[in-house]
C-alpha cells in the first residue's frame, strides 16, 4: 500500500454578507455602491501663486486648479478647439481683470507669452491626473 499524505481539514464556512462595493472595485455583475459628492458649505479659500508680474502688477493663479476647470477646457477644446480653449483656460485661471490687463500689455513678446502659457497648461492640466498617478510621483 501506498503511503498516502494527511489531508488538511477545512473549517466549516463562515456566513457572508454581500456588501454593495464602489463602482470602481466591482466587476461586471457586481452591485456598487454609488460615489456621492457633495458640494463645502464654506466657501474654499484659493491658495494661489505669483506667476508672473505686468511691471508691478502681481498675475496669480491657483496652486492647485480644480478639476472641474480642467473638464470645461477639455470641452471646451474637443467641441470649439484646442486655440479657444487655451484662451479661456488662460481667463479662467488667473481672472478676467488679470486677462484683460494682460491682452492690454503692449510690451508682450511671443515668447512672454508661450511661457506664461506653458506654466498655467501644467498647472491646469495636472488637476486631471490620477490619485495613484500623483501618489506614485510622489
Amino acid at each position: 500500500m501506498a503511503a498516502t499524505t494527511p489531508r488538511a481539514r477545512k473549517s466549516p464556512a463562515k456566513p457572508t454578507t454581500i456588501r454593495p462595493r464602489s463602482i470602481v472595485d466591482a466587476g461586471r455583475d457586481d452591485e456598487f455602491e454609488p460615489l456621492r459628492f457633495t458640494s463645502p458649505q464654506e466657501e474654499v479659500v484659493e491658495d494661489r501663486v505669483t506667476i508672473a508680474y505686468l511691471d508691478d502688477y502681481a498675475l496669480t493663479m491657483p496652486r492647485k486648479v480644480p478639476p472641474h476647470i480642467a473638464l470645461k477646457i477639455m470641452r471646451t477644446s474637443r467641441l470649439r478647439g484646442d486655440e479657444v480653449a487655451m484662451g479661456e483656460m488662460l481667463e479662467e485661471v488667473i481672472g478676467e481683470d488679470a486677462y484683460m490687463r494682460l491682452a492690454n500689455y503692449k510690451a508682450l513678446t511671443d515668447d512672454d507669452l508661450a511661457n506664461l502659457m506653458k506654466v498655467v497648461q501644467k498647472v491646469s492640466m495636472g488637476a486631471l491626473e490620477s490619485p495613484k498617478a500623483s501618489s506614485a510621483s510622489a
